[in-house]
């Protein structure tokens, strides 16, 4: 069978908890704590922050790189991560070049590690497994392999891993050196005659940086997406407004959703479910003005010949009827698990903020344009995009008060 994949759209250890539920003098009562079987839930109703709390990141960054017209060392095709090392130093991984970059604190370019290839130190899949002190870990899904990247820069431990795929992401490192990636199983066998909007399984697994076998430590809904199969072809596109997987390693631990309710469920590495987090309710009904309006976007940023196409395909796309409660997670370096909010507007950045035990602190919105990917005690860094969908790696202060 040949397989055909089109895409049209488009991370805490709580002590256990009393049987019941409690509150402290000190804890508003926005959020609750009970135990249900020896899982832990902490049941958020709002922020705990008041009027006059809260964190702030101000519009302009501490620091910029990268533009269209500078030289190759400084012009980026992909970003896919930026991090600031101990050192300073910041390192930005352009996915599509396959090449990480490294500049120093104030943004001078110092070298690049990688290329698109085959052989040690290149890569036909690019994302950033995590950093352990000053050393770099990057998963190459197509070539089953994770590639350490020096404090210097330079090439180190190569390791080849038993994984099919990991379509549903690269979840991160554990404190004990092992790593989580998410994959799915559409492919997993011949697959029956499929046609409609409908959800995969995804599977999360467990691996070791010394090559072990894979354990397959948790299953669950995975991407929404439109199939259209024949006994010769899949075609699977991803609609507007799909549902994915949200996950991260939060203190050691899984923090994983689906994305069908505003639920987060943390896992021990083997697995077990050790507390539910749920987040205050909304209506998650698509609302069918802003859709359309999304469509419309998505149909002007196609050249114009291939719009009445686009449309076409849009008015007879099956459309989920429920949205996403919230997209990415993100943890900082002080434990807390960062929630980005959904918004119909994809340029909105608002982060729902959630404190090592799981309470709801508040929202951060971050300046429209910049996606973070590493959150440090006093600023962000990651990736800015302008209106000319230019990217820039940035620094922006994180102001907490």
């Amino acid at each position: 069978m040949r397989t055909r994949l089109c895409a049209l759209a488009l991370t805490l250890v709580l002590p256990a908890c009393e049987s019941g539920t409690r509150t402290a003098d000190d804890e508003p009562a926005t959020v609750t704590f009970s135990d249900s079987a020896g899982i832990a839930i902490v049941t958020n109703t709002g922020p705990r922050w008041g009027a006059d709390e809260g964190w702030r990141v101000p519009d302009t960054p501490l620091l910029s790189v990268g533009d269209a017209e500078s030289s190759s060392n400084e012009a980026f095709d992909q970003i896919g991560h930026v991090a600031q090392l101990d050192d300073g130093r910041i390192v930005v991984l352009d996915q599509r070049a396959r090449v990480m970059s490294y500049f120093d604190a104030d943004g001078g370019f110092l070298r690049t590690f990688g290329s698109a290839g085959e052989g040690p130190g290149e890569f036909n899949g690019f994302e950033l497994l995590g950093l352990r002190a000053d050393t770099i870990w990057i998963a190459d899904e197509r070539q089953r392999r994770v590639t350490a990247v020096t404090g210097s820069g330079d090439l180190g431990e190569v390791v080849t891993v038993a994984v099919d795929n990991m379509r549903n992401g690269v979840v991160g490192l554990l404190p004990d050196g092992s790593w989580i990636v998410a994959t799915d199983l559409l492919f997993s066998g011949p697959p029956p005659e499929m046609n409609g909007l409908m959800r995969f399984e995804a599977a999360y697994l467990r691996g070791d940086l010394q090559g072990a076998p894979v354990d397959t430590i948790l299953r669950a809904p995975g991407n929404e997406a439109i199939v259209r199969s024949t006994s010769a072809t899949v075609e699977i596109m991803g609609p507007l407004l799909h549902r994915e997987v949200s996950h991260a390693i939060w203190n050691g631990q899984l923090a994983q959703s689906s994305q069908e309710t505003a639920e987060i469920g943390v896992y021990d590495p083997d697995g077990t479910l050790r507390r539910l987090i749920r987040l205050p309710d909304e209506d998650l009904l698509i609302d069918d003005q802003a859709y359309a309006e999304l469509a419309e976007v998505r149909i002007a940023a196609v050249p114009e010949p291939a719009r009445p196409g686009m449309r076409m395909v849009f008015e007879e796309m099956p459309r989920p009827d429920r949205r996403a409660p919230f997209t990415t997670f993100l943890t900082d370096s002080e434990g807390h698990l960062w929630v980005r909010d959904f918004s119909y507007a994809p340029e909105s950045h608002d982060w729902q903020v959630l404190d090592p035990d799981g309470a709801l602190l508040g929202i951060v919105t971050v300046p429209d344009g910049f996606r973070p990917t590493q959150i440090l005690d006093d600023r962000m860094a990651g990736v800015y995009t302008d209106e000319f969908d230019v990217q820039y790696a940035r620094l922006y202060k994180l102001e907490r008060f």
